[in-house]
């Protein structure tokens, strides 16, 4: 009896300093930042998927070129490529997020964009542009809905509007920025809870669901120098794989083997280009490989 009472006496301490010492062991873990906690040195090859340490060398870029004029000025192919990102940016959010509503105001907004996009590739007449600012009207009133509705925030729905409004600015006044985007870049803010997708001048990040611990921005910065360098943000390490995606479109391609472009990053402290691989896409003409850390990346030969 004695005992069982001197067991009641000290049992809240024991259980005291045995939280304490939990709380502890947990702390020594720093706190999550927006995107990841820590930068820890052994995840430096593991955040590469392992690469392949073999010889790659980058591919040189073309020459600085410009697209033809159409319509009434601006650059038809330009405006049609801003037109197809915001729409594969606004398909990425439904797709995540699949039988929802919100999904069901975005898909209807990217079958907009749709028809704006086939109207401007099929006619070369004024009426051909009123019809697809017609749609890209409609297309917008869709995000409005969905951003009126509380599926998307103002910040996050705000965005698809500026950029189709940037469309519509293009169209009417009858001029565009040229198709070259070396020393251009572009930014987009990721809800954790959706995912997405950025893309800019045929590259893109592909973000799935909680692949950070915070919303966060994503960006895509396009070097000036002779390779196709694409710096991709934030520098930082995912929960998740992300999928990049760069374009060799304006890659020089002379004498090399298209099944062995690959993507690369280059390692300051060996001096090497680091292979982490990729799938490579004849038709759209692009590399895409899976990482969980962002640094700049370049379309590179075997």
């Amino acid at each position: 009896m004695k005992r069982s009472n001197w067991f009641r006496q000290i049992a809240p301490t024991i259980f005291l300093i045995g939280s304490l010492l939990f709380v502890w062991s947990c702390s020594e873990e720093p706190a999550p930042g927006p995107i990841s906690p820590i930068n820890p040195a052994d995840k430096l090859t593991s955040s590469k998927q392992t690469p392949n340490q073999s010889t790659v060398r980058p591919v040189n870029r073309l020459e600085s070129g410009y697209n033809a004029l159409a319509k009434s000025g601006y650059n038809t192919a330009r405006v049609l490529q801003l037109l197809e990102e915001v729409r594969d940016e606004l398909k990425a959010v439904a797709d995540n997020n699949p039988g929802t509503y919100l999904a069901y105001k975005l898909n209807s907004a990217v079958s907009e964009t749709n028809g704006a996009m086939t109207m401007l590739s099929l006619t070369s007449s004024d009426n051909g542009d009123s019809y697809a600012l017609y749609k890209i009207y409609r297309a917008k009133a869709r995000v409005e809905e969905a951003i009126n509705y509380g599926l998307l925030t103002s910040a996050h729905g705000g965005q698809f509007l500026s950029q189709y409004t940037a469309v519509e600015n293009q169209i009417r006044a009858g001029s565009s920025p040229s198709s070259d985007c070396r020393g251009f870049g572009k930014s987009l803010w990721i809800k954790r809870t959706y995912g997405g997708l950025i893309a800019f001048c045929g590259h893109s990040i592909k973000v799935p669901k909680y692949a950070t611990r915070q919303d966060a921005t994503f960006s895509i910065n396009i070097s000036r120098n002779d390779y196709i360098t694409v710096d991709f943000g934030p520098d930082s390490w995912f929960d998740q794989e992300v999928t990049v995606t760069i374009s060799y479109k304006d890659a020089d391609l002379t004498g090399i083997d298209l099944s062995k472009l690959t993507l690369a990053w280059y390692d300051e402290s060996t001096g090497q280009w680091i292979d982490i691989g990729g799938t490579v896409d004849l038709v759209k003409k692009t590399v895409t490989a899976k990482t969980k850390h962002f640094t700049e990346y370049t379309i590179s030969t075997r």
